[in-house]
């Protein structure tokens, strides 16, 4: 039987590629080229023959392209300053009705061996903690919200293995997803660090007058006694911090323009508001 050169490069074509694919995709340059020598030329029309034979330069083209995108734009912890990231983010985490009180002392121990464990991941950054009766504050830097989720389905999973350990239970510990909040704005962040390093006295203050509550200490239950940027408190102690360095100009540095932060602060009364907490 006599097999011509078209029906030749046709089959070979059928057998080797996806016919569900668009017609100039299965028939590279290569396969039309050779339709050139045929007695199809004619009935070809120009446009497509010459579309057809840049398709593998235009392919290059793409390829080295994107290699050069990838080369000149690495994975970073991007910004509108040098040096400084995404921004950084207010994340809550509560656990359901029925729940032990996580600022127990054994369980506060456990999540700080865990938050400095995790405090330097990949994909997410814990920069400042509070630990509440039945929610967890967290300031975080992520690279994107890709690395976000991955890293708080990571910290969710510790926190809930950890009550479940402590308390020696068994079942769910959480209330649904966690909240994030983009902080966007040195003020913004500013009100962010108060809210979490200051956030037992903000509650304290819903049970005693607010100028009792601004008499109490540090939380224990926090990690403000590695923050540096109290007004009227002394350098943080020298043990290992359970929180990750601030990498983003907001959290380093920004927030700081609208003051340092006072012991005697409590969050949502008209003194913090005035500072633009809440």
């Amino acid at each position: 039987m006599y097999s011509s050169p078209i029906m030749s490069v046709a089959h070979s074509a059928t057998r080797t590629d996806n016919r569900r694919r668009p017609y100039l995709a299965r028939h590279p340059a290569s396969t039309i080229k050779a339709l050139l020598n045929t007695s199809l030329l004619m009935k070809i029309p120009n446009w497509l023959l010459t579309f057809a034979e840049n398709i593998d330069t235009l392919k290059c083209i793409k390829r080295r392209w994107q290699l050069e995108l990838d080369l000149k734009m690495p994975a970073r912890w991007g910004g509108a300053r040098a040096g400084s990231g995404r921004n950084p983010g207010l994340v809550t985490i509560r656990v359901r009705r029925g729940v032990p009180s996580l600022r127990s002392v054994r369980l506060v121990r456990e999540l700080e061996r865990s938050f400095r464990v995790s405090a330097e991941r990949a994909n997410i950054r814990v920069v400042h903690y509070s630990i509440q009766h039945d929610h967890v504050h967290l300031l975080t830097e992520a690279a994107d919200a890709a690395a976000l989720g991955r890293g708080m389905k990571s910290i969710a999973a510790r926190l809930a293995r950890a009550v479940n350990r402590v308390f020696a239970r068994r079942g769910a510990v959480l209330d649904g997803r966690y909240h994030h909040r983009e902080l966007a704005t040195p003020r913004e962040v500013r009100a962010a660090l108060a809210y979490v390093l200051l956030n037992a006295r903000k509650h304290a203050a819903q049970r005693v007058p607010a100028s009792v509550a601004s008499g109490f200490g540090l939380d224990p239950a926090s990690s403000s006694r590695w923050f540096e940027g109290w007004a009227d408190h002394p350098v943080p102690p020298a043990d290992r911090p359970a929180v990750a360095r601030p990498r983003t100009w907001l959290l380093r540095a920004g927030w700081r323009r609208h003051g340092l932060i006072r012991l005697e602060e409590v969050p949502g009364s008209e003194t913090s508001r005035s500072r633009g907490v809440s």
